[in-house]
């Protein structure tokens, strides 16, 4: 018994603990991994404006075609993993279900951590600006609900920029109130 346990100390690659962690170091690694190319995947459909939820992307990722229009994440998700090495085609295949990170609660969640990101970065450019403008319009949206859009335009490396920033739900539209608004979005 005892010689197991000086063996043991001797060979910390033996050591439970060891290889515990290393097998959560893996499992963190992977899902890294799979998460990278979802939030790239995320981005390209971003960039190009166009939606990734469908009628029908519901259920598990498959990297087969199927048969109904599985929604234009998925579909652009496929072609990257499909366009990789096998080991990322493994990644998706052999994720566990609870940690395949493709549900659209994780897809809201990139997105709000792209957006937070995208407005962090405008808010260090306009920072680093002498004067700045904001530019503010009220509308009706498609449930009826009035929405103040708030945009920025400042002036960086000798171009003017003009950049969204957000879109506030508002109950009143009086002038009193919209300034109220856009002074709690702004601070």
């Amino acid at each position: 018994m005892f010689d197991n346990f000086v063996q043991t100390y001797a060979d910390k690659s033996r050591d439970v603990r060891n290889a515990l962690n290393s097998s959560r170091q893996k499992a963190v690694e992977e899902n890294r991994n799979r998460l990278s190319h979802i939030i790239r995947t995320i981005e390209f459909c971003g960039r190009q404006e166009i939606p990734l939820k469908g009628h029908r992307d519901a259920g598990a990722f498959s990297l087969n075609e199927t048969d109904c229009n599985d929604g234009v994440f998925k579909a652009a998700l496929r072609v990257r993993v499909e366009a990789a090495d096998k080991q990322t085609s493994d990644l998706f295949l052999k994720a566990p279900r609870n940690a395949s990170y493709l549900s659209w609660r994780v897809q809201n969640q990139d997105i709000s951590l792209m957006g937070d990101a995208i407005q962090t970065q405008i808010l260090s450019d306009i920072s680093q600006c002498k004067y700045f403008s904001m530019l503010a319009d009220e509308t009706i949206d498609v449930s009826q609900t009035e929405q103040l859009s708030l945009s920025v335009r400042f002036i960086k490396d000798t171009k003017v920029r003009e950049e969204f920033l957000c879109s506030v739900p508002v109950s009143s539209t009086t002038g009193k109130d919209l300034a109220s608004t856009i002074l709690t979005q702004l601070s």
